[in-house]
């Protein structure tokens, strides 16, 4: 629960909400307009909601990836075989 509320005070968090009500207000404003204004704002106000919520769910699940990581190395699960080689190294190798 603890980690929960940590969660809803941070500043990426909040960031993300904001910009999603941002994008919601944009909608919702461009309803009452002319069709071809009011449909740039609503696909605008649609986009930056869900660029919004897809950023912030990228970002955090990158750092649960990052946290489990580290958790796994400290407790001696992961070692250097086990994690994929870049590119040129890989090809190096298989030469």
């Amino acid at each position: 629960m603890r980690d929960f509320l940590q969660r809803l005070s941070s500043r990426k968090f909040q960031a993300a909400l904001s910009l999603i009500a941002a994008g919601l207000v944009m909608i919702f404003s461009g309803l009452g307009r002319e069709a071809a204004e009011g449909q740039v704002q609503i696909v605008a106000g649609a986009v930056m909601s869900v660029a919004s919520a897809v950023t912030y769910i990228w970002r955090e699940s990158k750092i649960d990836l990052a946290n489990v990581e580290s958790t796994a190395s400290a407790a001696g699960g992961a070692d250097a075989a086990d994690k994929p080689q870049a590119g040129a190294e890989a090809a190096d190798k298989a030469e």
